[in-house]
């Protein structure tokens, strides 16, 4: 794309969307309380935080995979929390 003259930011920006609609697509189904489009955005938005503190770029495959980790890493979290929770109560130990 750059060599038919598209810009830099504008190549950048469709493999962000790209790795987005994929990385939502890869775990629709896979997410049980979560909306995809919200958590999706969440990982972005951490691994560009950690691109940016250690000045490095991932390149798009990793992105991606992180992205879905990340996505299922948070919810199987919060399950975990939410289950730990229901254990204490459900025990007397609140």
């Amino acid at each position: 794309m750059l060599s038919i003259g598209e810009s830099y930011e504008a190549c950048k920006l469709l493999i962000d969307r790209l790795l987005q609609f994929l990385s939502i697509e890869g775990i629709r189904g896979r997410l049980q309380i979560l909306n995809p489009n919200i958590v999706i955005k969440d990982s972005q938005d951490i691994v560009t935080h950690y691109e940016n503190f250690y000045d490095v770029k991932f390149n798009p495959r990793l992105k991606l995979n992180l992205y879905m980790h990340l996505s299922l890493m948070i919810e199987r979290m919060i399950m975990n929390h939410t289950s730990s929770d229901n254990l204490i109560k459900k025990n007397g130990h609140d």
